[in-house]
């Protein structure tokens, strides 16, 4: 134990070898990177809207939607079974019809 000059408590040397040094700063610079491409994501998802969401919002139903989509009036996004659309592609078809 070393005493600090500046306060009664006495300070905790701890030795970590340079390795581990690396890899945790590795790790940090990792989750850095996943964290800016995490909000450029949910930044880029603010943009669209799921079906879900414009139904209740449109007060339309599901068949409304796959008419749209079907004639080529409305563009959209599948991930996996969800459907996204854009804000502004839904308001503009709302606007011009």
């Amino acid at each position: 134990m070393i005493k600090n000059n500046n306060s009664q408590e006495p300070t905790n040397l701890v030795v970590v070898p340079a390795q581990l040094v690396d890899e945790i700063k590795q790790l940090l610079n990792d989750l850095k990177l996943q964290k800016s491409s995490q909000t450029e994501s949910v930044a880029m998802l603010g943009e669209f809207i799921s079906e879900k969401d414009a139904r209740k919002l449109l007060d339309r139903k599901t068949t409304w939607f796959y008419e749209q989509r079907r004639s080529g009036l409305l563009p959209y996004s599948k991930v996996g079974s969800k459907v996204y659309y854009k804000r502004n592609d839904l308001y503009n078809l709302m606007k011009n019809n």
